[in-house]
């Protein structure tokens, strides 16, 4: 590896509503995995947006190989070998996975003016598999799959193109275990071919994985810049938010009592066959699995967001219809999307709207035009916003600020606001802490932990089976539309884990009781 920078900047600042980053200087080597480290608003994602054209410093210089640098679009950044797959997706949903795949080249995969989409699905079937996506099949709607499907076939599209410099945006963020295994093999592959990649990451022992060096951003400000293996976890953490961080304990809670607090039976929809589970009032149940294997589309079916053929499903004592969605969050069920931009948030609209969507006012309920409830209820609403900005330590210059202006985690924590203020009973979190960074993720283990101490049930899909084996009381464990096992804490193992979820699914496991 040369140690001639292939990208400095020099004294790099940017501001939106207030500054985001400040005077940063930074050197990227050729064929280095370089590790962007910071909490959520640090400056990160900003960073490799600036490196990749997408946005313009407002001071500061670039140089690409000693040369000054000043792209004026992602477009000129992109002809000159310098590609970003962002954290948020850019997928468009109508066309096919080739077409998505290949969308900044279309055109020179035309033949005399048309496209072929069987030459097309046939070109795109190796960059899908260097992601982990070799069974997907290239020729349908990109829409129709899973968001950590779509996220794999945003990287596979960075590498259909010869990359000087890529910038990696939380890429593992929705990718199961495998998918990850699959980037990492290719990230590998890259640097060896002489390739930067700057990997932007909340995942500690990714990047101390995977990465050659490493810079730590704090409030906008470069703090630390060093060989990633001579920095330990606990003083990367200390860098980040500038203070020492308290550790996890393993367990909500010790003694779950069995009183039934979610109930389903024989679920069965177009992406999942017969899944059948009990969660208890006062536990954290997980769901484990690959990509596609049913983890999303079974909590979107018990929410009644998708349609389900048969299955019986009960909280508490109610039972709930199929495709209902007013009534399951009538009987106290929140769901919380894993893909926030597209279904979850109105990024045009501010902080305390979004946090309060979808919640009926009480105050408002007894007298419809009383302007005095109405202004009762603003005010409350507007102290609750105000306190679960400071309980989840969410970075925003005001309740008013547009979600769209904030930095991914941050729109994360607006959504689990949301949910927390819905004080429901039965609480399904679909990828809680994607994009979150390690300090605030914590804070969210223990507002999930909080939750199951008041004999909430709390449900959580996670691609991260570090995060459910850390905050779960049991895990089911999803493969090709079943849920083939589910297991007690005393029998959590990662391998075993990982075996369930890439087995070729027999009979729906039977409930385990105990």
């Amino acid at each position: 590896m040369s140690d001639t920078p292939l990208l400095r900047l020099e004294n790099i600042a940017k501001a939106y509503a207030a500054p985001v980053l400040k005077d940063v200087n930074l050197s990227l080597r050729a064929g280095e995995v370089h590790a962007l480290l910071g909490e959520n608003g640090a400056g990160k994602s900003t960073l490799g947006k600036i490196m990749c054209g997408v946005v313009r410093p407002d001071a500061g210089q670039l140089f690409l190989q000693g040369q000054p640098f000043a792209p004026t679009s992602k477009a000129t950044a992109e002809a000159l070998g310098l590609r970003m797959v962002k954290q948020e997706l850019s997928i468009i949903g109508t066309l096919s996975v080739a077409e998505n795949v290949f969308l900044p080249s279309l055109r020179a995969h035309k033949r005399w003016g048309l496209l072929s989409p069987k030459a097309l699905a046939k070109s795109a079937r190796p960059f899908l598999a260097s992601v982990g996506l070799q069974d997907v099949d290239p020729e349908q709607p990109a829409g129709s799959l899973g968001v950590g499907q779509q996220q794999a076939i945003e990287i596979a599209s960075a590498l259909t193109t010869p990359c000087r410099l890529l910038v990696l945006d939380e890429p593992t963020a929705s990718l199961s275990a495998h998918e990850t295994e699959k980037l990492f093999e290719r990230i590998g592959a890259l640097r060896r071919e002489g390739t930067t990649v700057v990997y932007v990451s909340h995942r500690l022992e990714e990047i101390k994985r995977i990465s050659d060096r490493l810079s730590v951003l704090r409030d906008g400000q470069l703090v630390h810049t060093g060989p990633a293996a001579e920095l330990d976890t606990r003083e990367a953490i200390r860098l980040m938010i500038g203070r020492p961080l308290g550790t996890l304990s393993a367990r909500v809670n010790p003694d779950v009592p069995r009183e039934a607090g979610l109930q389903v039976q024989a679920l069965t929809t177009a992406a999942v066959t017969d899944v059948a589970f009990t969660a208890y009032k006062g536990e954290i149940f997980g769901f484990a699995g690959q990509i596609g294997a049913g983890r999303t589309e079974t909590l979107r079916a018990i929410f009644g967001a998708d349609p389900r053929r048969t299955g019986k499903i009960v909280a508490g004592a109610q039972k709930l219809s199929a495709s209902n969605t007013t009534q399951t969050t009538n009987a106290g069920l929140v769901y919380l999307t894993e893909d926030r931009k597209g279904q979850g948030l109105l990024l045009s609209a501010g902080v305390a709207d979004n946090m309060t969507l979808g919640l009926l006012p009480k105050p408002f309920r007894p007298f419809p035009w009383s302007l005095l409830s109405w202004m009762s209820w603003a005010k409350t609403d507007l102290s609750a916003c105000a306190a679960m900005v400071q309980r989840l330590t969410l970075r925003c210059s005001d309740l008013a600020q547009p979600v769209k202006q904030l930095s991914g985690g941050n729109q994360q924590k607006v959504l689990i606001a949301r949910a927390l203020l819905a004080k429901p009973e039965v609480l399904m979190f679909d990828e809680p802490t994607r994009g979150i960074d390690v300090g605030a993720r914590l804070e969210i283990y223990e507002q999930l932990r909080a939750l199951a101490k008041q004999q909430k049930t709390v449900i959580v899909a996670s691609s991260d089976i570090h995060e459910l084996m850390a905050i779960c009381d049991r895990i089911a464990v999803m493969s090709r539309g079943r849920l083939v096992r589910v297991l007690e804490r005393a029998d959590f193992d990662e391998t075993t884990i990982l075996a369930a979820a890439l087995a070729a699914p027999g009979p729906a496991a039977k409930e385990q009781h105990t």
